[in-house]
């Protein structure tokens, strides 16, 4: 895995997820799409805003222990760069997380991107003081400017994240990876 990818976790749709990965599950059905969750590899690690612990860094190792206990309710998935981040890209990306240590993770910021959509809820300010993982990641790659900065991550949800960068160029197809 090299510094950039971005990680996707998916929920398998059953009556156990419910229970497993109920806030996973929440933003799978609330935004429409497959993935639930992303995060990002940087220095063996992965970066991302979680339900438990806000804004993480934790090593990829111990990371995949935690999925590795939730392998069969959610199918992990990968997303590659074609090109390498440069050594100015990684030290933005490095800098941007320093940024994010006090933030605060907010599951209605996932699922209300969906809201802004329809026309009674998209003059509610829903606020940004709390954010969620697509909201971090995009940030994030508009931060080492992989996303145009014209994107509102606050209007990204999971999924449409995954299709912004299938179509940004600088991404592979999604990967499925098994861990062991």
């Amino acid at each position: 895995m090299i510094d950039g990818t971005i990680i996707l976790l998916r929920p398998k749709l059953t009556f156990k997820t419910f229970f497993t990965l109920p806030v996973g599950t929440l933003i799978q059905l609330f935004t429409g799409g497959k993935v639930s969750h992303v995060g990002i590899y940087l220095d063996k690690s992965v970066a991302e805003m979680t339900f438990h612990n806000n804004f993480s860094i934790t090593t990829r190792e111990e990371r995949f222990k935690q999925l590795l206990k939730l392998s069969n309710s959610q199918d992990i998935f990968i997303m590659t760069p074609y090109i390498a981040l440069t050594e100015s890209q990684l030290n933005k990306l490095r800098s941007f997380n320093k940024t994010q240590k006090n933030a605060i993770y907010g599951i209605g910021s996932a699922m209300f991107t969906v809201a802004d959509r329809i026309p009674l809820l998209n003059k509610i300010n829903w606020g940004r003081k709390r954010i969620a993982c697509s909201i971090y990641v995009c940030s994030a790659l508009q931060a080492i400017g992989i996303i145009k900065p014209e994107i509102d991550p606050f209007k990204i949800n999971p999924n449409e994240l995954v299709s912004l960068l299938k179509r940004s160029g600088f991404y592979g197809q999604e990967e499925k990876i098994i861990i062991n």
